[in-house]
């Protein structure tokens, strides 16, 4: 089971009450009736203390909280595309210098798009392991490997890793990392 639930945020509103409250929600149409215990790991990643196998991450960007659920660990990530920014500038600080070849060789018309695909997708693997930037974007790289979508280390595809970028809305992407193939169900809530 993998599911990701989005919810508007408006401009005003606190992006942390709206994912707290979206969360509830969640849990309440999962039939939870018990009051969950959030807690977070050394690196900032909250987790359910009291509530074993049922897994979650959080993500929010321009209007829009998202949250990942599964009954594995999941790194999930939004962003909303903004076409104003140097994504070269960005992908040469953050990225794996694979990926910028990559990125470079990438047509102007399609170079966003695909900025945006390696971000959320190197962006929910680090939240995946529980590190976030405490694991530095250069330190892997995102590629194929007979076909999936994986992260590579020191040349190496970690196997056991899946990722999957999906597009939301016009202006947004997002990107899920887990150890199976599951599709993802997307869930609006409003």
């Amino acid at each position: 089971m993998l599911e990701i639930y989005i919810t508007p945020k408006k401009e005003n509103e606190d992006k942390s009450q709206v994912a707290e409250a979206l969360l509830q929600r969640i849990l309440k149409k999962k039939g939870y009736t018990q009051k969950p215990v959030i807690k977070k790991n050394d690196y900032g990643k909250p987790f359910l203390d009291n509530m074993k196998g049922f897994h979650f991450n959080i993500s929010h960007s321009g209007d829009y909280v998202g949250i990942a659920v599964s009954d594995q660990v999941v790194g999930f990530d939004l962003q909303k595309k903004e076409t104003q920014k140097d994504v070269m500038a960005i992908a040469k600080r953050w990225f794996n210098k694979e990926e910028v070849k990559e990125l470079k060789k990438t047509s102007m018309y399609h170079r966003h798009e695909h900025f945006y695909d390696i971000w959320t997708k190197k962006e929910s693997y680090m939240k995946y392991t529980g590190l976030g930037f405490a694991l530095p974007m250069k330190y892997f790289r995102i590629g194929k490997n007979d076909g999936r979508c994986t992260v590579f280390q020191d040349g190496n595809p970690l196997s056991q890793i899946e990722l999957t970028g999906l597009s939301w809305q016009q202006d947004y992407r997002m990107a899920i990392c887990s150890e199976r193939d599951l599709k993802p169900e997307v869930i609006p809530m409003y």
